[in-house]
Parts: structure tokens; sequence; C-alpha cells
């Protein structure tokens, strides 16, 4: 079954021209060996209709809906919040192209009455990736004007409540996909895929160059043959039957022309650049690797201490519970007694002075010899009947 994933990352100011070059395809990538540059017009925007200015376009969302009582926005506030929509691959290949539009006009819509149209910077499609995916980026601007990411993404209950809703927007919407998951799992096991197929490549490259520096040490020696002049003034070439059955050899393989020999220069000096580039995006991705192996594990330890700490207030919050209970009890038994006993003193003496004595002999009980009395058993002295004064008295309880 597929996955409907969102995903959310946090971003400021110094990250978004960035993201513009990215989104809107203004440079060409140096990082992203997966962009297919000849499928680059199929991607499309569905908020606006043609590229825009990232940063101008949220400073002037924050200029006209942040109130910041006459303060300047910090430098590293978060200014921009932006989503990544998709699932797998074999998913959108069981889709029609209409379908998978649909997809992602829905997956907008639910961001947009979520965050408010308002608020929306951009909300793109690319279609020139492995994976078809939706980029959504919006300006946290809270109801009271505020700018605040931490309002909209503070705790992770959010981002669980988020993952649910997103989930159950696309199934009322007919599309049979899994709740995605808050973890990275998936993205490491991409990121170390990816680690590894690099990898392999930049030792089939180097193993290549090893090679044709091996026939370039070949044809140097071809190109240092001697030619000397004989007695005749016939020329000749003077070299050993080794070297002679060599260089036939090398000559019959086509690699022996001088015009070869360029072509295998050029192909070393691209082949070392292709290799330069592929350590580099390889330790990158490795950096990443080990930072989101780190950041695993961190959530690990944390998740489970929260756990222990969780279960600890559960057992004092029933603790408490069953004390309150008791009290409870204690205090709604012990005033039945007293006004039991109220009924029992003289009625000629008054109200106020009959409860005194009552609570005064309910005190005696508890804090005398009877000091702790549980409240089944005032409930017991409460079945108690009552030896009734003659005189009617001047109230009565009830059960």
């Amino acid at each position: 079954m597929s996955y409907a994933i969102i995903r959310m990352q946090k971003m400021k100011s110094t990250a978004i021209k960035g993201i513009q070059f990215h989104n809107q395809r203004e440079r060409e990538s140096e990082t992203n060996p997966d962009i297919e540059e000849a499928k680059s017009h199929l991607n499309y925007d569905l908020h606006n209709e043609t590229p825009i200015d990232y940063l101008e376009t949220i400073n002037k969302k924050i200029e006209d809906g942040v109130d910041t009582g006459g303060k300047k926005i910090r430098k590293d506030a978060v200014r921009l919040c932006e989503f990544l929509i998709t699932s797998d691959k074999s998913y959108f290949d069981g889709l029609t192209e209409e379908r998978e539009k649909k997809f992602f006009e829905k997956a907008y819509e639910f961001i947009e009455d979520r965050y408010g149209k308002e608020n929306i910077v951009y909300a793109t499609v690319h279609k020139d990736e492995k994976t078809p995916h939706l980029h959504v980026g919006f300006v946290p601007i809270t109801e009271d004007q505020r700018l605040s990411a931490k309002e909209f993404f503070g705790q992770k209950k959010q981002l669980v409540q988020l993952q649910d809703d997103f989930h159950k927007h696309l199934k009322d919407s007919g599309f049979e996909l899994d709740r995605g998951t808050s973890s990275d799992k998936k993205h490491i096991t991409q990121a170390r895929f990816k680690a590894e197929t690099l990898e392999k490549q930049a030792k089939e490259y180097e193993k290549k160059i090893q090679e044709i520096e091996k026939l370039q040490a070949q044809i140097k020696k071809v190109e240092s043959i001697e030619v000397k002049n004989s007695l005749f003034q016939r020329d000749y070439v003077q070299i050993s039957k080794t070297d002679f059955e060599n260089m036939q050899n090398q000559l019959k393989k086509g690699i022996a022309t001088r015009d070869d020999r360029d072509e295998l220069v050029g192909t070393i000096e691209k082949t070392k650049k292709e290799i330069s580039w592929l350590k580099s995006d390889n330790l990158s991705l490795k950096k990443k690797l080990d930072r989101s192996e780190e950041y695993k594990g961190f959530l690990t330890k944390s998740l489970s201490s929260q756990e222990q700490k969780n279960k600890q207030l559960e057992e004092e919050n029933s603790k408490l519970k069953g004390q309150l209970k008791k009290m409870v009890e204690f205090a709604t038994v012990s005033v039945k007694v007293i006004l039991k006993e109220a009924l029992e003193i003289d009625p000629s003496k008054g109200m106020e002075k009959r409860l005194f004595q009552a609570y005064m002999s309910f005190r005696n009980k508890f804090f005398g010899k009877d000091k702790g009395k549980a409240p089944e058993e005032l409930q017991k002295d409460l079945e108690k009947k009552p030896e009734r004064s003659k005189d009617k008295p001047d109230f009565e309880i009830g059960e």
C-alpha cells in the first residue's frame, strides 16, 4: 500500500532565495542529479500563473498581515514554512495525468483551507524528477496578526494532527492511501541507497581512469619510438620484436593514433570532474545520513524518556484520583452523620446550637478514640437507627 506523505520544513530568510531557484528552476542544479531538464516544462504552479520573487512576496505579506507593534521582525525569524507533498513512484505510475493533477489540487486545497490562501506564497508541482511532488510554501501569520511558526508547529501533537487530517482529506477525496508516518526512516533509507550508489559509481570511474591512463602510457611508448637512418639512407624503425608486436596490437585496436589520444585525454579530464562531483555529493549525503541517524537516536531516546515520565504521571494521577474519591466519600458521609446526630439532640435547642453540638460530637469521635474512621465505618454509624426525641424536630434529613 502507498502512503500519503506530507512533510514540513521551516525556513529563515537566508534560505528563501535558494528555494526559489530550485522550485522555479531558475538555475541548473549542481546537487540534484535526479532532475531531467527535458521535462522541466511540465512543471506548474497551482497558486501563481507566472514566476515570482519569493522574498519580495513574503515581505509584502508580512508587512500587510503582521502587527509588529512598532518593533522590527527578528532577522532569524522563520518567514516561510514549506510542505513537501507526495507518495511513492509506483502510486503515481498508476494514475492518469488528470487524476495525478487532481491529487495535487486536493492536497493544495487542504493547505489553503487550513492556513489561509492569503498566506500562501507558491504551490509548485515538479514532474521533472523521479517521483512527482508538490511544494507549498506559506508565511506563518496567526489570526491575531503575529509571525509565529511556533504557533502552528510548536508541539508534536500539531504535526501528528496534521498527518491525521491530511490523510483523511485525501481519503475523503477518493485517494486510497495509508496514513504517512512522522518517521524519517524511509528518507534515511533513500539517502543511504543514494550514497552507496554514488560511491559505487565513483569506484567504477576510478577503475576506468586507471585503464585509460594505462592505455595512455602505451600510446606514449609508441610515440617515443626512435626513427633512425640506415647506411643506404633508407628510413627504418628500430624496435624490439616485443615492442613491434605490442604496437601492432594497439594499432589494430585503433587507439594508437593522435586523435584517439586527444579523445582519451579529454575523457580522462571529464571523468575526473565527474568523480570530483560524485565524491562531493557523496560526502554531503553521508553527512545528511549521519545527522539523520543522530537525530533518529535523539528522538528515540527522548520518546523513551517521555513515555517513562507519562507513565509516572499516570500512576500519580491515578493515586490522587483515589485519594480525592476517598476524601469526597468521607466528607459526604461526615455531613450525613453530623446532620443525623443533630436530629437526636433536644429539639428545644436552637438550630445553630444543635448543629454545633452534633459537629463537636462527630469531631470527638473522629479525633478521639475513633480517630481515622473510614467512610464505610461512618456509613455504618449513619445506618444505626437514632433514638429520636418525642418532640418533632424542626427539620428532617433524607437518605
